[in-house]
This record gives C-alpha cells, sequence and structure tokens, in this order.
C-alpha cells in the first residue's frame, strides 16, 4: 500500500502514542497526557509543525518541529532557533527512507520559518534534551543529516526513602539570614522578580508559564532572605499539575516518583553552600510528600548532585545544525 502525508490532527493522538511505544516504549513509555501536553500543549503550536505518515488506517511516521512564537522577550532572542522533538518510524517500515524523508521535511520547514540553529530536542515542552543514548544508532541518523553534537548531558536517579536534610543545610540558610519553605500565592511576586533578576531566560519563562497554567505555586521551594528571594527549585510529583521532565518516564520509576529541577540561587550569594542546602530541603520536603524515587533532569553536574547520592540513570546526546 502507498504512504500518504498527512498534516497533524488531534484525534491521531492515540495513534501516534501506540506508534511512540512501538518504536521507543520500553525505554521511554508514552502517555497521552504527555503526549498532548508536549505537543498541542506547547507554546506557539500549529498543526502543521508536525506531519503523520500513514499507509491504510495504520500511522507508520510522525515528527513534531517548534518555533517559539509566543508574545515574550525571548521571542526576539530566539527568533533565529528551531526544534525537531520527535522522529518515530515504526520498527516495520524502517530502512526504507522514510525517517531520511521525515528529517528533511522539518529541516526545509524550520529553514524555511527563518530557523537558522536547529537543535535536537531541548525545545520548550521537550520530549528530550537530546537524542537519546539508550536508543542506539540515532547520533550517526542524525550525523548523516548534518548534525554535530555539542555535549553529553544526564538524567540522574535517586531515591529519598527516609531522606533528612542534615544540619549543615539549615545552619547554611540561617547564616545568610534566610529561610526555605514553598512559594505561597503572597511570594509570587518576589519569586519572579528574582527570575528576571538571575535567570530571565528559559528559567522565568517556564515558571511563569507554570504559574499563569494554575501549576501550585507550593510545587516550588524558595529561599528567602528577609522580604528577597535568593533561590529556588522546581518540585515535580504525581499529583503535580503539570507533568515536569523529572516525571515524564515515572513508569520506569516507580509507584512513588517525582523529581527536582530546576534549581538556582542568586549569583551574589553562590559560594557560601546554599545551592547544595536548598537541594537537601527540598529533597527531603520531597521525600515528606511521599516521594520515594526520584529524577533530576537535564544536568552535567554529575559530581554536585552525587553529594544527595543521585547517578545517571540516562544520557543524551546534544546536537544542532
Amino acid at each position: 500500500m502507498t504512504a500518504i502525508w498527512k498534516p497533524y490532527r488531534k484525534s491521531l493522538a492515540p495513534d501516534i502514542v501506540r506508534l511512540w511505544n512501538r518504536c521507543m516504549g520500553a525505554q521511554f513509555p508514552m502517555t497521552e497526557r504527555l503526549f498532548r501536553q508536549n505537543s498541542e500543549g506547547a507554546p506557539g503550536f500549529r498543526p502543521d509543525d508536525s506531519t503523520i505518515v500513514v499507509v491504510g488506517d495504520h500511522v507508520i511516521g510522525y515528527i513534531l518541529t517548534k518555533r517559539f512564537r509566543e508574545d515574550d522577550p525571548l521571542r526576539d532572542q530566539l527568533a533565529s532557533v528551531g526544534w525537531i522533538e520527535a522522529v518515530l518510524v515504526d520498527p516495520a517500515w524502517q530502512r526504507q527512507g522514510i525517517g531520511r524523508d521525515l528529517l528533511a521535511w522539518a529541516i526545509y520547514r524550520l529553514r524555511s520559518d527563518g530557523a537558522t540553529t536547529i537543535h535536537l530536542g531541548g525545545g520548550f515542552r521537550h520530549f528530550f534534551p537530546g537524542p537519546p543514548a539508550d536508543l542506539p544508532g540515532l547520533a550517526e541518523f542524525f550525523g548523516r543529516a548534518g548534525f554535530k553534537p555539542s555535549a553529553t548531558v544526564y538524567d540522574l536517579k535517586g531515591n529519598l526513602r527516609g531522606f533528612s536534610a542534615p544540619p549543615s543545610a539549615r545552619e547554611a540558610v540561617l547564616a545568610v539570614g534566610g529561610q526555605v519553605a514553598p512559594c505561597q500565592t503572597e511570594d509570587v511576586a518576589a519569586l519572579m522578580d528574582f527570575l528576571l533578576a538571575e535567570f530571565p531566560g528559559r528559567w522565568r519563562y517556564d515558571t511563569k508559564r507554570f504559574l499563569d497554567q494554575g501549576g501550585a505555586p507550593e510545587d516550588i521551594m524558595i529561599l528567602r532572605q528577609g522580604e528577597k528571594v535568593i533561590g529556588f527549585a522546581h518540585l515535580h510529583h504525581r499529583r503535580s499539575a503539570y507533568q515536569g521532565p523529572p516525571t515524564y518516564w515515572h513508569q520506569l520509576v516507580g509507584r512513588h516518583y517525582g523529581g527536582l529541577g530546576p534549581i538556582g540561587v542568586a549569583a551574589a550569594m553562590r559560594g557560601k553552600g546554599l545551592g547544595l542546602a536548598l537541594l537537601q530541603l527540598s529533597l527531603e520536603h520531597l521525600a515528606g510528600l511521599g516521594v520515594d524515587d526520584a529524577v533530576i533532569d537535564w544536568t552535567t553536574l554529575l559530581d554536585f548532585y552525587a553529594r544527595v547520592s543521585f547517578i545517571p540513570w540516562k544520557a543524551y546526546t546534544r546536537m544542532e545544525m
């Protein structure tokens, strides 16, 4: 039968999820909730940002591109950037040029839309930071199309059962007259002032979008010094309204899953042990919420997170052209 290319339609989401799980469900099990959140729920999504390949009634191919189109200061900064977030070909139809043709379509579409830099993964509401090392041959496949590797990043995993922050964590916070606690509604303005000053890019944008779309302020831990926020950590757990990157692959993690990220401290307050203290106190809070197994996503700071016994779980190769 002839393969037919079609634009994405919301009614096809379940078919694409089944295709995803045929391709890599063992390593990255997809749910319809996560797929819709990170495709049609992504900022600036347009149905023609993706395309599918159909044979008869079966979806055998899919690709998703992204551009940043939100009314936000980041729009100018990202005007020349595009992302390819997912490429799927049914195992029974691989090695017939479908993946190559889908990739060529995506590159042409992004170039035509003004993208001079194209990243594999890592966009807003991404699935992966880059091609997963769990799926051998991907780096070579993308390399043949002209993509170059830039770095290896990791998801880390740790167990929080019985986790308690050491006394040194509270001592470090008290030494600067600080306090660590879940963010409250009345703290949001100070939190956003902190992010605008210290992390004005993606972390500020993602936090604002999370809160604007009904995310609970209490899912963000803040480090305060008087009325000023000087640090934050975003927590994720199974009751969170938004499924954040640390919980994407929770089916592989455990029933009582959760995670953390991003986390950051004001530049002027670094070197005082506050980053580690905020991390330890945030993980203690997650443990108190019933999280046993946790993930910290997209990082290269292996030695830092090893101090709380988190170890590499999944690796990704950042690639761009």
